[in-house]
Protein backbone atom coordinates (compact mmCIF):
# COMPACT_ATOMS: atom_id res chain seq x y z
CA UNK A 1 0.00 0.00 0.00
CA UNK A 2 0.79 3.47 -0.16
CA UNK A 3 2.10 4.35 3.43
CA UNK A 4 4.30 1.20 3.38
CA UNK A 5 5.78 2.38 -0.34
CA UNK A 6 6.53 5.39 0.86
CA UNK A 7 8.59 4.60 4.24
CA UNK A 8 10.33 1.44 2.13
CA UNK A 9 11.66 4.48 -0.37
CA UNK A 10 12.62 6.76 1.54
CA UNK A 11 10.41 9.77 0.31
CA UNK A 12 11.18 13.21 1.06
CA UNK A 13 7.96 14.83 -0.38
CA UNK A 14 4.21 13.99 -0.37
CA UNK A 15 1.74 15.59 -2.88
CA UNK A 16 -2.31 15.01 -2.80
CA UNK A 17 -5.29 16.45 -1.30
CA UNK A 18 -4.90 17.37 2.10
CA UNK A 19 -7.63 14.77 3.25
CA UNK A 20 -5.76 11.67 1.65
CA UNK A 21 -2.14 12.36 2.59
CA UNK A 22 -3.40 13.02 6.39
CA UNK A 23 -5.08 9.35 5.63
CA UNK A 24 -1.82 8.11 4.55
CA UNK A 25 0.36 9.40 6.99
CA UNK A 26 -2.22 8.17 9.83
CA UNK A 27 -2.27 4.54 8.15
CA UNK A 28 1.84 4.81 8.07
CA UNK A 29 1.54 5.66 12.17
CA UNK A 30 -1.45 2.82 12.67
CA UNK A 31 1.01 0.14 10.87
CA UNK A 32 4.15 1.57 13.12
CA UNK A 33 6.26 3.16 10.46
CA UNK A 34 8.85 5.83 10.09
CA UNK A 35 8.83 8.05 7.40
CA UNK A 36 12.44 10.19 9.14
CA UNK A 37 13.61 11.84 5.35
CA UNK A 38 9.76 13.01 4.65
CA UNK A 39 10.42 17.06 4.38
CA UNK A 40 7.49 18.49 2.34
CA UNK A 41 3.99 18.09 2.23
CA UNK A 42 2.68 19.53 -0.94
CA UNK A 43 -1.30 19.81 -0.97
CA UNK A 44 -3.70 21.16 -2.82
CA UNK A 45 -7.75 20.43 -4.39
CA UNK A 46 -9.31 21.25 -1.32
CA UNK A 47 -9.91 23.40 1.19
CA UNK A 48 -6.80 23.91 3.65
CA UNK A 49 -7.95 25.65 7.36
CA UNK A 50 -5.44 26.41 9.93
CA UNK A 51 -6.24 23.21 11.91
CA UNK A 52 -5.96 20.88 9.08
CA UNK A 53 -2.14 22.64 7.83
CA UNK A 54 -1.86 21.79 12.05
CA UNK A 55 -2.80 17.91 11.90
CA UNK A 56 -0.41 17.28 8.74
CA UNK A 57 2.57 18.42 10.92
CA UNK A 58 1.14 16.92 13.65
CA UNK A 59 0.94 13.55 12.16
CA UNK A 60 4.36 13.68 9.84
CA UNK A 61 5.77 14.74 13.61
CA UNK A 62 4.39 11.41 15.00
CA UNK A 63 6.58 9.54 12.00
CA UNK A 64 9.57 11.02 13.01
CA UNK A 65 9.79 13.89 10.14
CA UNK A 66 9.76 17.88 10.04
CA UNK A 67 7.64 18.35 7.25
CA UNK A 68 6.56 21.95 6.10
CA UNK A 69 3.08 22.06 4.42
CA UNK A 70 2.71 23.81 1.26
CA UNK A 71 -1.07 24.53 -0.25
CA UNK A 72 -1.93 25.78 -3.59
Amino acid sequence: DVARALAAHGVTAVWGVPSYVLMVLRTAADLGLRLPRLRHLLVSGEELPDAGRANLVEAAAALGAEATVRAS
